[in-house]
């Protein structure tokens, strides 16, 4: 299978098109919630909540007084839920079942997502919700919901509390207020998409979000083609990275978000021509800015926080031997023939089409500072492909090491992510629940239709899936220049004498992906093809026809 697929119309993916603020003031209540789903609980309260947006699986609903913001899960097609109007609170099969998905997605974000994302990831909480609170917390966002999202008229009562990563941290609040020369906080959510694709899958001039592209062009989903391309934003060449930043700004489309106050100024839904506004409100300058200086000045600034190595806390030896394990991106024999699955008349199709018009995507690449934002993003990206370099210096593909930390490493994948709800292993055996199946498995030796290094392979290209799909969350406010020195340096990016800011990186949109997405997958990658064929035959005729 050729990667070529762009996931924003995924179940598991929040595309977040809608997200538009609105207050609810409604009574508060408390919640309770299971000890034995988390180690930390707290009430909840609905009281002046606002919410934030919804996608395809969830609803997000903040709170600002909190600066956090809770996520509910929303009833997916092939599932049923209790009423949130029933009056029985008591735990039923349901409820089990979703404090089960919920903890797993937590220790997911805990023991695998943070091994590779580190402090730009933080973990969250586990909260609960009694169904009469849920029934009225809907019934008051209902008229601001998107039409074609209201069909979904139940949301599970067990959710997740995050930070809201549209404000500065909670460990920055104690700063004195004179230290900013800006009021207000200003926030960037960035969609970068998938930023690395090995040789032996650079089969087409252009790259997976280009492509897909031609797709949303094809399906009327966009007016016309974006020019940013996520293997510029990762190349870690300045000049390829800021043109990248301005291409986002001209067409946003979900890849792109500006916030001012937790509320959206900027997005797709916005006219090019409030950029300037929104731009010259980002910092306070004597200076009579142009359009063009404040881009400049805009791409500046959000190149050089992506580029910046922020404090990283200190991992366990555990997830530093995973994260480590990954900063070498050999390309192993066996998995080079894993492309040879896409229809070749389509890739020879539409290679020979780009040919004829001249297109195609920059690939090559700096390295990345290590610890930067988008090296931890792109250690995650690049896991289908790793082998292991041993200490020695010998080459051992990450099937067969037999470095005892990398064997924990995979047996805290498995036991963690999203793969066990399709396959539980129980002692020697392994039960395929979509067929009801039973096969053989063992870690030492392989079976007649599932092997070790099958299943670790699966599971780093789940974990690829979800470094693909996330978003960086950039937050910054200006400084006085003179109050530089009473400010954590470390979280200091200064772009001019006069122009500086405190800082803050997150990375959002984290969950494990479902193998129920792997036939997707490919299905859309199909699609895409056939999408770019018409697309450029018409371009194509068009020219000839002129």
């Amino acid at each position: 299978m050729i990667r070529i697929n762009d996931d924003e119309d995924e179940d598991e993916d929040r595309d977040d098109n809608e997200i538009r603020s609105m207050m609810i003031r409604d009574g508060s209540s408390k919640h309770d919630v299971d000890s034995s789903t988390s180690d930390s609980f707290e009430s909840l309260s609905v009281k002046d909540c606002i919410y934030r947006g919804e996608g395809n699986a969830n609803i997000v609903v903040s709170l600002p007084h909190e600066q956090k913001v809770i996520r509910f899960r929303k009833s997916l097609p092939r599932e049923t839920l209790p009423d949130n109007n029933d009056d029985d609170d008591d735990d039923d099969d349901d409820d089990d079942d979703e404090k089960i998905r919920v903890k797993r997605e937590v220790e997911f974000v805990r023991h695998v997502v943070s091994g590779y994302l580190g402090s730009y990831v933080e973990i969250p909480e586990i909260v609960r919700y009694d169904a009469k609170d849920v029934s009225k917390l809907l019934e008051i966002i209902r008229q601001f919901r998107p039409e074609k999202r209201k069909y979904k008229k139940k949301v599970k009562r067990y959710a997740m509390k995050m930070q809201d990563y549209v404000f500065l941290p909670s460990k920055f609040a104690k700063l004195d207020p004179d230290s900013f020369k800006s009021k207000s906080t200003f926030a960037v959510e960035i969609k970068p998409k998938q930023g690395y694709q090995r040789k032996e899958e650079q089969r087409l001039q252009k790259c997976p979000y280009c492509l897909a592209q031609y797709y949303k062009l094809k399906k009327k989903v966009i007016d016309d083609r974006s020019s940013y391309c996520p293997f510029d934003l990762f190349s870690g060449d300045e000049k390829r990275m800021k043109g990248a930043i301005e291409c986002l700004l001209r067409s946003p489309q979900n890849n792109l978000k500006i916030f001012k106050d937790g509320t959206i100024v900027y997005d797709h839904e916005f006219s090019t021509n409030d950029l300037e506004t929104v731009l010259n409100d980002c910092y306070q300058t004597v200076d009579i800015c142009t359009k063009e200086t404040t881009v400049n000045l805009f791409s500046n600034l959000i190149c050089a926080i992506l580029l910046h190595s922020y404090p990283q806390c200190k991992r366990s030896e555990l997830t530093q031997a995973m994260f480590e394990r990954n900063r070498f991106y050999h390309i192993s024999e066996r998995d080079s023939q894993v492309i040879r699955d896409t229809n070749e008349k389509l890739i020879s199709k539409t290679k020979k089409l780009f040919y004829l018009v001249q297109e195609r995507c920059k690939r090559e690449c700096n390295n990345l500072p290590k610890n930067c934002v988008l090296e931890r993003i792109l250690s995650m990206q690049r896991l289908p492909y790793v082998e292991h370099e041993d200490s020695n210096g010998n080459r051992a593909d990450n099937w067969s090491s037999t470095d005892s930390k990398i064997r924990e490493n995979i047996e805290l994948i498995k036991s963690t992510n999203r793969w066990k709800e399709n396959f539980s292993c129980y002692n020697e055996e392994c039960i395929d629940k979509s067929n009801n199946k039973i096969v053989e498995y063992n870690s030492d030796r392989t079976s007649s239709n599932i092997i070790n290094k099958d299943l670790i392979a699966l599971q780093n290209y789940l974990l690829f899936c979800t470094a693909r799909d996330c978003s960086i969350l950039i937050t910054f406010r200006q400084l006085k220049p003179e109050a530089l020195l009473s400010v954590p340096q470390e979280y200091v990016i200064k772009i001019s004498e006069d122009l500086c800011f405190l800082t803050s990186v997150n990375v959002s949109d984290l969950d494990p992906k479902s193998m129920h997405s792997i036939e997707r997958h490919r299905q859309r990658d199909i699609n895409i093809l056939d999408a770019v064929i018409s697309i450029l035959k018409e371009e194509l005729s068009l020219n000839d026809h002129q």
